[in-house]
């Protein structure tokens, strides 16, 4: 018997089912541990994962004091160690370890997911290093490190943590709503477990773990008394919710939440500290199935058309990356047995389940930004007798598999004829056949495409990203066309910023239809800040930008033709100011398939001017992270994806000073007169002299970029297809 008077048993003694305890305590020293990967584990092994300082060592210190549980742990070090060889002779395991990296696991092994507010997390392992790990290392320096944490270290990085633990955990405790009702938890993780009645006047307190020598997080036995003590004392730090608000430095705070923001609304901790008690039964019904928070049965069923003929288009641009975030977002909805979502979308006149696009989801838009590569670069200097310039053709090969990519996407939406799909040419004028039932609605996502709806009864939802009077002559009948078209369907419009929603009601004056202002969100998962400088180089020298060379960045394509002329022309003035300046203006996208030739631009000079070609979508946040600024100098009032997504990786704007732009940007940008080349060419020599308010751009970009978030996206776009329902007096 140890003191306080609970006996441990041995794995051989008969127990309750899915009780185990084990003999450590008299374990001779020198007894050899057993290896983890031949050592056969007990029927009933529990997981008890989460990721580093979130609170694992203290619910095992409860454990042993209120149950009388052991517990292992197993993890493996940088250098392939095991943490604890004889970890599967204790019925608990600890692990910070992915569940891919987890040996003796199966589904019929019971796994408790614990999570902690990510930036406490990140505080404490923070500390956790200056003070024991490397003592005397730079405290903020340890934090941005385990923030970003990258190429996969830190157990996958916060976010990266706890997503897959999602899919594989059977409960998720809130290290907070431990915190708050210690009991009342630990009641609800001893009923999953199927454990006896506990101890709970055993239940050990923070501060006497702290100020003691507790089983798990103080040293072993060979330290005295006072050197266990003092490790304790730094090992348990605060034991509260909350430390990051005057530990976390405000430009810290904001690098997290633009790599983890999602994640960290999924579980519901906000930006502003506070925690949602309740989570959104729409998007977060699988976490709160985890949590064991009840979900309603819903009381009826809602039934959704999304036009979507630009998810399957071969152009990666606006419309086809906001759809493919949103309708990702949709997917998760409609993946709950009992959502009340029934989403399908209407591509190439034909219809389809929102599950039948998961793939072209995946594969919409591998590579980004300025359209098609033109042809083999030998064949063009044939025809033409000029060289292209060498960097607009790297990415052919890329382009024609991204080609075929489309037209696989297109054949899955083909009816099947015989034993394969043909590849009969997309009916965009084909009919939306409605079907009968109440709860419908129709969302069109790219307003130019509302012919096949023109007699569908049901509600309509159009997203407006620019007003036709600001459309191109070429596009300008089609923009009329959709404007008009929703005006008699009393639809519903959606803009992307509040600017836009105004200048909407303005032109419609009392035929105005309702208004959601809804604003588009990158993807957090893929575009945020890299600081690794070996990765940002080395995506530079993928697509020819000289290694250390100060460079703008931009994009080019068909729509913004005029913008870039602009811009290219403001840089070749702030070039002749100093031509021996060591900068560059880098355009990604086929220039010359927009019908751009810089060549005669007064001043021009190729070795300043670097065209890229394609650039996949995964190097983009590179290079926009190692970029001076990015330009977005139109003159529409329209939001460009491109533009949350450079804010999104702390990356200052220039941009032009219409109201969508300056209201979007803010304090993260420069704006200026998108047809001034003198202006834009001064706004660039700022950001090109004066570091300091280049450092305070970035802070201020990704403090900006926070504001938006795609599942505060989804989450507004279905309030708004409710709310169009009651206005039409469906149920």
């Amino acid at each position: 018997m140890r003191p306080g008077g609970r006996k441990h048993f041995s794995l051989t003694q008969k127990m309750p089912i899915g009780f185990f305890l084990t003999t450590r305590d008299h374990q001779h020293p020198e007894m050899k541990q057993a290896d983890p990967l031949t050592t056969t584990p007990p029927d009933y092994l529990y997981w008890l994962a989460s990721f580093p300082r979130s609170g694992n060592t203290w619910v095992r210190n409860i454990f042993f004091e209120v149950f009388g549980m052991e517990s292992g742990t197993w993890d493996v070090n940088d250098k392939g160690r095991v943490h604890e060889l004889d970890c599967f002779s204790k019925p608990m395991v600890k692990t910070h370890m992915l569940p891919s990296q987890l040996i003796h696991d199966s589904t019929d092994k019971k796994a408790i997911y614990l999570v902690r507010d990510g930036r406490d997390a990140m505080v404490s392992i923070a500390h956790h290093r200056s003070d024991i790990i490397a003592p005397g290392s730079d405290f903020i320096d340890n934090m941005r490190t385990a923030i970003l944490a990258e190429k996969g270290s830190f157990f996958g990085g916060w976010s990266g943590n706890v997503e897959r633990w999602l899919e594989r955990a059977d409960l998720v405790v809130r290290y907070e709503d431990l915190l708050a009702d210690t009991q009342g938890t630990l009641e609800k993780i001893r009923l999953f477990l199927e454990l006896p009645e506990a101890d709970y006047e055993k239940l050990p307190r923070f501060e006497d773990m702290k100020q003691g020598m507790p089983r798990y997080g103080s040293r072993g036995a060979k330290f005295s008394a006072e050197e266990r003590k003092a490790h304790s004392n730094r090992f348990f730090r605060r034991g509260k919710s909350g430390a990051w608000c005057d530990e976390m430095p405000q430009d810290l705070h904001d690098l997290f939440w633009s790599i983890h923001g999602d994640t960290m609304l999924k579980m519901g901790y906000r930006y502003d500290g506070e925690m949602e008690s309740t989570l959104d039964p729409d998007l977060d019904w699988k976490v709160a199935q985890l949590m064991g928070q009840p979900l309603a049965a819903p009381s009826e069923k809602f039934k959704i058309t999304i036009e979507a003929n630009e998810l399957f288009s071969h152009s990666s641009h606006g419309v086809n990356r906001h759809l493919a975030v949103l309708l990702k977002e949709f997917l998760h909805v409609q993946s709950n047995p009992d959502s009340r979502w029934d989403f399908q979308l209407f591509a190439n006149g034909r219809v389809l389940p929102l599950i039948a696009a998961q793939d072209a989801l995946e594969n919409s838009f591998k590579d980004t930004s300025g359209g098609l590569p033109t042809c083999d670069p030998d064949r063009v200097a044939e025809k033409t007798g000029r060289q292209p310039s060498k960097g607009i053709f790297k990415l052919i090969e890329k382009g024609a598999r991204r080609m075929k990519a489309s037209l696989l996407i297109n054949a899955r939406l083909q009816p099947a004829t015989g034993a394969r799909q043909g590849l009969a040419p997309a009916d965009h004028a084909a009919t939306f056949v409605e079907g009968s039932g109440d709860n419908h609605v129709i969302h069109l996502t790219s307003p130019l495409h509302y012919a096949p709806f023109s007699k569908a009864r049901s509600p309509i939802v159009v997203t407006l990203r620019q007003l036709p009077h600001q459309s191109s002559k070429v596009r300008l009948k089609d923009a009329e066309g959709t404007w008009n078209f929703a005006l008699n369907k009393n639809a519903t419009f959606i803009t992307t910023s509040k600017a836009a929603g105004i200048e909407a009601a303005r032109l419609a004056g009392d035929q105005m239809p309702p208004v959601s202002v809804i604003h588009e969100a990158p993807r957090r998962t893929r575009f945020h800040r890299k600081s690794n400088g070996d990765d940002r180089q080395s995506a530079c020298k993928k697509y020819g930008i000289p290694g250390k060379t100060p460079f703008f960045f931009t994009y080019s394509s068909t729509d913004s033709a005029n913008e870039l002329k602009h811009t290219v022309r403001a840089f070749l003035k702030l070039v002749q100011k100093d031509p021996a300046a060591n900068m560059l203006l880098v355009v990604g996208g086929a220039a010359r398939s927009a019908g751009l030739d810089f060549q005669g631009f007064a001043g021009f000079n190729p070795d300043k001017v670097l065209l890229t070609g394609f650039i996949q979508d995964e190097d983009l946040p590179y290079l926009l992270s190692e970029a001076l600024a990015f330009c977005h100098v139109s003159a529409v009032e329209k939001l460009d994806l491109s533009v949350l997504e450079a804010l999104n990786c702390g990356t200052p704007v220039i941009h032009g000073n219409n109201p969508t732009l300056c209201g979007t940007v803010g304090d993260a940008g420069l704006p200026a007169p998108p047809s001034d080349s003198y202006e834009l060419s001064l706004r660039m020599e700022k950001i090109l002299t004066d570091e300091k308010l280049r450092l305070q751009l970035q802070k201020a970009a990704l403090q900006r970029a926070s504001r938006f978030s795609s599942r505060r996206m989804a989450k507004e776009t279905l309030q708004c297809y409710l709310e169009t329902l009651k206005r039409h007096h469906k149920p």
